[in-house]
C-alpha cells in the first residue's frame, strides 16, 4: 500500500509505484482532499480524521486480497498518519517504510522554530501554485521547470493517456471494483476505466 505527502496526489508517485506492478498486487490511493478525492471541510481536515480514513482502508485492502503480510509504503502526511496509527496499536502492517513523516517537535524543543518556519515556507508556496492549466502540455512544462516534477512530466505529454493506462499497459493490471472504504480517502482506479478500485500487478 501506498500514499503521498500533503499537496499531492498519488498519479504523481507513478514513477516510484509503477516499477512495483510486476511482483506485487499494489494499492495506492489518495488522502483525504487530495487528488481525485473530494475536499473535506477544513475542520475535518486532520490527522484526527485522516488516521480513521486509513483504518478503513486497510480494513477493505484485507478484504478483497485476504490476510496476507502487507507492507506500507507512505511519504511525508500518509507516513504521519501511518505512524499515529501504529502507536494507538491498530496497524496490522508486516512492514513499514516511511518517508519524511512530519513529526514536529514540543514547544520548547530547540528546533520547534525551524520546523515552524519551514511549514509556513510550504504554506506559501501552495499559495502561490497555479492552480488552472488550459491543456496538459501546459502542465508538463511547468512540471519540467520544477525539480520535484522532472520524473513524472511526461506522464502530462499524452493528452489521451492518465496513470491508469499507463499502469494498465505496464503490467496488464487486473481492476477489482470494490465498495468504497472511506468517503474522502479512495483507493484509486488503475487499469481499465472504472471509477475507484485497486491495482493489482499480477494476475
Amino acid at each position: 500500500m501506498l500514499s503521498h505527502g500533503n499537496g499531492f496526489a498519488i498519479d504523481g508517485y507513478f514513477s516510484f509505484w509503477s516499477r512495483f506492478l510486476g511482483s506485487f498486487d499494489v494499492v495506492v490511493f489518495d488522502m483525504r482532499s487530495h487528488g481525485q478525492n473530494p475536499r473535506a471541510e477544513p475542520p475535518n481536515h486532520d490527522y484526527a480524521h485522516m488516521v480513521p480514513d486509513l483504518d478503513g482502508i486497510c480494513r477493505a485492502v484485507g478484504e478483497e486480497f485476504g490476510e496476507k503480510p502487507t507492507a506500507g509504503v507512505f511519504h511525508s502526511m500518509s507516513a504521519q498518519c501511518a505512524m499515529l496509527q501504529a502507536l494507538a496499536g491498530r496497524s496490522d502492517f508486516a512492514a513499514l517504510i516511511l518517508f519524511d513523516p512530519p513529526d514536529v517537535p514540543p514547544p520548547g524543543h530547540p528546533v520547534r522554530g525551524k520546523m515552524e518556519d519551514y511549514e509556513h515556507k510550504l504554506a506559501r508556496w501552495a499559495r502561490q501554485r497555479r492552480t488552472h492549466f488550459d491543456e496538459r502540455s501546459e502542465l508538463a512544462r511547468a512540471e519540467l521547470e520544477a525539480d520535484s516534477g522532472r520524473r513524472h512530466a511526461d506522464l502530462f505529454l499524452d493528452g489521451s493517456a492518465d496513470c491508469r493506462e499507463i499502469a494498465a499497459r505496464v503490467a496488464g493490471v487486473v481492476l477489482v471494483r470494490k465498495r468504497e472504504p472511506q468517503e474522502h480517502a479512495r483507493p484509486r482506479a488503475r487499469g481499465r476505466s472504472a471509477p475507484r478500485g485497486w491495482v493489482r500487478g499480477r494476475s
